[in-house]
């Protein structure tokens, strides 16, 4: 693929990621089939690191529910989350961690961002919103994130 088409699908990847969190538009992209087709690019040894990052990125938005609040509104004092509870996950966001949950493919996912800080620290991300702290799969995964040195050479058999 040459560089000019992955900035541009990188790009459009930043697009994607900025309408989740601005316009709070992941449930759109869910129902349109962009997160099998997200799924897919970011499993394909084919795709380059800088957009298998962007694609794990736009992943990580849509899992996560967050949305940004207008910049234009005044601030308003929020009390911190209550920790006897869990936290209200929004629908849309508890639909894609579930079909997320059963279409990533851990195992192949976890060799193709090992090379590559961004994509890696992204896919621990998506994996800690999607997968149970007994997946051991995952857990691995998360493992080889957090003991990546960002700028060393990477050594993880």
């Amino acid at each position: 693929t040459d560089a000019p088409s992955v900035d541009r699908r990188v790009e459009a990847c930043q697009k994607l990621r900025a309408l989740c969190v601005h316009k709070g538009l992941g449930g759109a992209l869910l129902s349109a089939g962009a997160l099998d087709v997200l799924v897919r690019r970011a499993s394909d040894s084919e795709t380059p690191p800088q957009l298998r990052e962007a694609v794990l990125a736009v992943l990580v938005a849509m899992a996560s529910g967050y949305e940004a609040k207008d910049s234009g509104e005044e601030y308003e004092f929020q009390p911190p989350p209550r920790t006897d509870t869990p936290l209200v996950v929004p629908f849309t966001a508890t639909e894609v961690r579930k079909q997320l949950r059963n279409t990533l493919l851990v195992a192949e996912l976890r060799q193709l961002c090992r090379s590559h800080a961004q994509s890696l620290r992204y896919f621990a991300g998506l994996l800690s919103l999607t997968h149970e702290l007994e997946d051991t799969e995952a857990l691995e995964a998360i493992h080889d994130a957090l003991s990546f040195v960002e700028g060393s050479e990477v050594d993880v058999p």
